[in-house]
Order: C-alpha cells, then sequence, then structure tokens
C-alpha cells in the first residue's frame, strides 16, 4: 500500500509548516515489490533528492502509479461490461499518455482522459 504520509513533504498543522525531509531515508529508496518505490527513486532523481522545493512532475508521477494499480488489481467479479472495458481502455490510453505532461494541472487542461 502507498504511504501517502511518506510522499508529503510538509504540511501545515495549527498554522506550522511541519517537514518531513525524507533525502537521508535510503531505505525508503532501495524498496523492491512495488511499483511506489520506483516512484520515490524516479522523483528523487528528478528533484535531485531536494525535497523542500515544488516538483509539479511529482504529481504527475503518482498519476502514473495509482493508473497503474488500478489496472492491475484483481476484481472480485471479472465480468465486465461495455462500460467498464470502455473505461479500462481509457485508464490504459491515460496511463500510456499521463508521463508527457511536466504537471497534473497541464495533464488536466490537455489530458485526452479528463476531456
Amino acid at each position: 500500500m502507498t504511504s501517502f504520509v511518506l510522499s508529503i513533504q510538509h504540511t501545515i498543522v495549527y498554522g506550522l509548516t511541519v517537514s518531513c525531509d525524507i533525502s537521508n531515508d535510503e531505505e525508503l529508496f532501495m524498496g523492491q515489490g512495488d511499483y511506489q518505490f520506483e516512484i520515490y527513486r524516479l522523483m528523487k532523481k528528478e528533484n535531485n533528492n531536494c525535497w523542500s522545493t515544488y516538483n509539479p512532475h511529482s504529481n504527475v508521477l503518482w498519476l502514473h502509479y495509482l493508473a497503474e494499480k488500478l489496472l492491475s488489481m484483481n476484481y472480485k467479479y471479472k465480468a465486465q461490461t461495455n462500460q467498464q472495458r470502455t473505461l479500462k481502455s481509457a485508464l490504459k490510453s491515460f496511463q500510456a499518455e499521463i508521463l508527457r505532461y511536466p504537471s497534473a494541472t497541464e495533464a488536466l487542461r490537455n489530458c485526452r482522459f479528463f476531456q
């Protein structure tokens, strides 16, 4: 399961900014067995291990991860309606397209999935 707590660099609690510097947490970047660990490594590479600055492409990486998870899940009911097949096909296209965008905002504005 994705640790969204670790993906948040800072948050506001009672008006104070609380930061979590993960730059020295080598174990986080050595994880195996789930695509989320590859996402952490990609984020680390893209932001040069500087987690205090905003990198909008990080959100794009997480969207790609979420699409992968949705597509690879084992669902309880295998029977698919035409609507479900259409949605799955659209999600596959989204996954193939999303990494081209520099930010989630640009993806929302331009990605075919959101049109």
